[in-house]
């Protein structure tokens, strides 16, 4: 009799055990679906906001043009106008290294000072 008894405690356990297993398969097709659902939505909602924010922060396309069109208009002015940038470039590069360059002098309490130079 106890053969029976536990050969129907493994049937029932196997049986409970294949019932878990499918419902484990179920609850991960339908978190597949979710996931999946949920990684699109997102997918959306984030290209919406790229697009919205690009709209927002890019000057129109008669900007550009209008700007080209100034620039080939006056083309003596334009190159001007870079000449004068490099220039600008020129001289705050040239200031910011002579800067650098310069070893200071300072007189620290309790620093004896040197003698003037001789002529």
């Amino acid at each position: 009799m106890s053969f029976f008894r536990e050969n129907d405690w493994r049937d029932d356990l196997s049986e409970q055990l294949d019932a878990l297993r499918s419902e484990i398969t179920s609850l991960r097709r339908d978190a597949s679906r979710k996931s999946s659902r949920a990684l699109s939505s997102t997918r959306h909602t984030s290209e919406d906001v790229f697009h919205a924010i690009r709209d927002y922060f890019s000057p129109p396309q008669s900007f550009y043009q209008r700007g080209w069109r100034r620039a080939s208009d006056n083309p003596g002015t334009t190159a001007a106008a870079a000449l004068v940038g490099v220039a600008l470039v020129g001289l705050a590069a040239t200031f910011f290294l002579n800067n650098s360059s310069k070893i200071e002098e300072r007189d620290y309490p309790g620093t004896p000072t040197p003698p003037p130079p001789e002529s």
